[in-house]
């Protein structure tokens, strides 16, 4: 700061001796030219004189101009060097970007997923190599147990240009030399901090079919019998095998596992498969058995399956052939293929042989997608044991499992696909988006199938008209308008009545409220009270049916296992059994609260309790419900309640064990205040960590 003082104080004080010396020089100069003027020249003199006088001064102005700008100019570089001088580190932006396996591409994470752009302050003018900047980054996105926000290890991480089309820089060149020589901003240069996918943790790429491991394409379907499905290992644990005695054991010589002798496998195999050659050499191929009835292969036959020592099933090959197993001479199962067997459709996450069990764990922040990449990729059939563990936002395992994180788990799967895939307000249907199609909602399909054979649990905002479309190809008027109605909003709900009332008058049809009610489904009709039921149930129809009808093939599809249930028979069930049954209510809750006091303090805390269910509105009572369960619907016959002693008040919450449903509350409680607010406080966030075994 004095060294800026001093050379402001000496511009300065040159600046006012220049001006000094240029003043006394026109004084001067006037002073001679006044001398030797004519008085007979008097007025042309005058005006002459006051010409020149005016030159200048518009001279001395432009030059103390030019002067003042030199002097700013100076006064700015020094201040710049000054302030180099100070400053020590500056700052690097860095983004993330990872493999994404749902999408099958390389993506920039961001901000809500555990990446944005962050910045690395890194010493500046001192050596600083690219690996020191990857370290810091790996540090940015990583916790302490070295894992992201998706739960993965650093695998193989690498630096990019944002904009330089995927160049990769070297990791032992210096940071500021780079961008000297580049000629870049540090304000303006963005580095891509990318973490490669590890092929082998990620994904077994073996066919789960045919278990060939060479011909699996990137979207998961097999080259080698165009039916196949990859086993992505990043949700799944180890899968309970259905007779652990019968593992197929791998021949010395062959390149695939033979099939067991009691095998049940059904093969559903194409016509015409378009299989690639396998790598022939003949002379390294073991001979069948001298004593084998089977044919021999073609001498010209471009395929040469690789044959185990002593095989349980021998695949024989001619030329162009459908595939016809050849099955051993006294087999304890007998597979009969027809000659020409059709081509069995396999449903987007189907299998031929489901997995008896297996474990998943679900990232809390993306449910949704979590679930539909496990459904869509592994062997789940109607039968398998599937138990779920989450996996908080630190990227730890939660030590809670049962029907209660299982309840959980489909729960929040089907409110975060309500948020964003489904349009309504009380009562919802699928909407269409460009990003989810017919195949991605026959897994959401099956999801809804399996949650419901698991745990009962149906997600009830579905509307009733579009359920029973999907189930019986048919909805009833009344149905339609009952299920328009909870789809509208509350205004939406008022202006509906108002047009279906006796007393509705004619001025009401050309109202602003109902004309922006036919302005937001597009409907150009003339609206009168004549017409006005009939076109609010076409309007109910095109909304309930006709635009979610890709949805509704595909459930129905998945809803025919459901048909032979009880509560599925028929419209009438489907309403009182699945939507009334389920539906929570504070009096519900109430009556199925079971409980043993003590004393009259107990039996005051109860009260307490019954007070303060008394007073939640319709969502509070989904979220206790959900608290309570896991599930925000009805799926219990009882609430057991215990009143226990949880020490200081400090440590006084309500606790409630899901797989009971059992809720603990402290004996602790002097008012109903108390308990009022310490329930509020729970029941704010949306979910709850499983910690309890």
């Amino acid at each position: 700061v004095k060294k800026m003082e001093n050379v402001i104080r000496k511009l300065i004080q040159e600046e006012m001796n220049k001006d000094s010396l240029q003043a006394s020089e026109n004084s001067q100069s006037s002073s001679q030219s006044s001398t030797s003027q004519n008085s007979s020249q008097g007025t042309s003199q005058d005006s002459s004189q006051g010409t020149s006088q005016d030159s200048s001064r518009t001279k001395k102005k432009h030059k103390t101009e030019g002067r003042l700008t030199n002097l700013l100019n100076k006064i700015r570089r020094q201040s710049a060097n000054d302030t180099d001088e100070e400053v020590k580190t500056k700052g690097i932006q860095i983004k993330w970007k990872r493999f994404f396996p749902d999408l099958l591409q390389d993506k920039i994470v961001r901000a809500d997923s555990g990446g944005g752009l962050r910045l690395i302050e890194v010493p500046y003018k001192v050596p600083y190599l690219f690996k020191d900047l990857l370290h810091a980054a790996t540090l940015k996105y990583f916790n302490k147990n070295s894992l992201n926000s998706f739960g993965e290890a650093p695998h193989q991480c690498i630096l990019l240009m944002e904009m330089a089309d995927g160049d990769v820089i070297d990791s032992e060149e210096d940071l500021w030399q780079f961008i000297r020589v580049n000629g870049l901003v540090i304000s303006k240069t963005t580095f891509i901090f990318h973490t490669k996918i590890n092929s082998d943790v990620l994904f077994d790429t073996t066919c789960v079919v045919c278990q060939q491991s060479d011909y699996m394409t990137p979207f998961g379907t097999c080259m080698f019998c165009e039916q196949g499905y990859q086993l992505p290992n990043i949700l799944i644990g180890p899968a309970l095998p259905a007779n652990p005695t019968e593992q197929p054991a791998l021949p010395a010589n062959s390149d695939r596992p033979a099939l067991p002798d009691n095998s049940a496998v059904q093969l559903a195999l194409p016509a015409n498969p378009a299989r690639p050659a396998l790598p022939a050499n003949p002379a390294e191929q073991p001979a069948l058995p001298a004593n084998s009835d089977r044919p021999a292969l073609p001498d010209n036959s471009a395929v040469q399956p690789v044959l185990p020592d002593n095989p349980a099933v021998q695949p024989v090959l001619p030329d162009n052939p459908p595939v016809q197993p050849v099955l051993p001479d006294n087999p304890p199962v007998q597979p009969v293929l027809p000659d020409n067997p059709p081509v069995q459709p396999v449903l987007p996450g189907d299998s031929v042989e489901p997995l008896v069990s297996l474990r998943a764990e679900i990232n809390r922040g993306r449910v949704l997608d979590d679930m539909m990449r496990l459904f869509r990729h592994t062997l789940i059939g109607e039968d398998t044991e599937i138990t779920f563990a989450y996996i908080n936002y630190r990227g730890e395992v939660e030590p809670g499992e049962g029907i209660g994180v299982t309840r959980d788990v489909y729960t929040s799967f089907w409110i975060e696909l309500a948020d964003g895939f489904c349009i309504g307000e009380n009562m919802r249907v699928p909407s269409v988006r460009h990003d989810f199609f017919e195949d991605h909602w026959s897994i959401v399909g099956k999801i809804l199938v399996k949650g419901y054979r698991d745990t009962k649990y149906f997600p009830t905002y579905l509307a009733t008209a579009f359920i029973n479309y999907c189930l019986f190809n048919n909805v009833s008027r009344q149905c339609m308008f009952q299920s328009f109605d909870q789809y509208l909003s509350e205004s939406d709900r008022e202006t509906i009545k108002l047009a279906l009332s006796p007393n509705a008058e004619d001025e009401f049809f050309s109202s602003d409220d109902f004309l922006d009610f036919l302005d937001i489904f597009k409907c150009r009709s003339r609206v009168n009270k004549s017409n006005v039921n009939r076109i609010i149930f076409e309007i109910a129809q095109q909304e309930l049916i006709q635009r979610p009808h890709i949805m509704a093939s595909a459930f129905s599809r998945r809803f025919a296992i459901l048909k032979h249930l009880q509560e599925f028979s028929s419209p009438e069930n489907v309403e009182a059994m699945i939507y009334e049954k389920t539906r929570p209510t504070s009096k519900k809750l109430i009556a199925l609260l079971i409980y043993n006091c003590k004393d009259d303090v107990d039996r005051e805390i109860i009260g307490f309790l019954k007070r303060f269910l008394k007073g939640l509105d319709t969502t509070q009572i989904k979220k206790f419900v959900k608290f309570l369960s896991g599930a925000d619907i009805i799926l219990f016959e009882k609430i057991e309640v215990s009143l226990v002693d949880q020490g200081s008040d400090f440590a006084r919450r309500p606790i409630s064990h899901t797989c009971g449903p059992l809720l603990e509350i402290a004996n602790s409680y002097n008012n109903f205040m108390e308990l009022r607010s310490d329930f509020t406080q729970v029941l704010q966030p949306s979910d709850w960590p499983m910690d309890i075994v």
